[in-house]
């Protein structure tokens, strides 16, 4: 059976999507967009999500923004 390599790269690229660095998706957030929302500094921004993410209310991961790396928040449940 021979593997057609179209749709073999289609099924890498899908499944390497939770590995790779990409950018915010739409049920995800920076903090530079919670700064936004509760109009508090970076400091006790990056406080709060790091709290958020000990208390399980929020997941973190390595993403892409313009080229540059940050961290990207998604709530949980």
């Amino acid at each position: 059976m021979k593997t057609d390599i179209s749709d073999l790269r289609k099924r890498i690229v899908a499944e390497s999507q939770q590995y790779t660095k990409q950018t915010p998706g739409e049920d995800e957030f920076t903090i530079f967009d919670f700064m936004e929302w509760t109009e508090i500094e970076r400091d006790p921004a990056r406080r709060a999500l790091i709290a958020m993410e000990k208390d399980a209310k929020v997941s973190k991961r390595k993403g892409k923004i313009n080229g540059a790396s940050c961290n990207v928040y998604k709530m949980i449940g």
